[in-house]
């Protein structure tokens, strides 16, 4: 895992900050077909998602497969671009 985190820290270099917040979640299902039992087990997910700032705007992508970590991190990055060239302007 923690190679993941620096292939995606190392794909922005060129950001003002950076975040990957990972979230790993454990069940236990039953699912039912009327009143017969179908499958019963464990089940795992790990997703997350990456937070950038970069040329003074926040981007944002989130993943369901840590495999895909550095590509949503370069994905956050030319978000916040696109918003930082744009400008930002707040409603009164």
């Amino acid at each position: 895992m923690k190679r993941l985190l620096e292939t995606a820290l190392a794909a922005i270099p060129d950001v003002e900050y950076a975040e990957v917040r990972l979230q790993r979640r454990r069940s236990f299902r039953v699912r039912f077909s009327g009143r017969e039992i179908e499958d019963v087990g464990p089940s795992r997910h790990l997703a997350g998602s990456v937070r950038v700032r970069a040329g003074g705007a926040w981007g944002f992508s989130a993943f369901h497969d840590p495999a895909g970590i550095a590509e949503r991190a370069r994905e956050a990055a030319a978000n916040a671009r696109r918003i930082g060239r744009a400008g930002v302007r707040l409603a009164p």
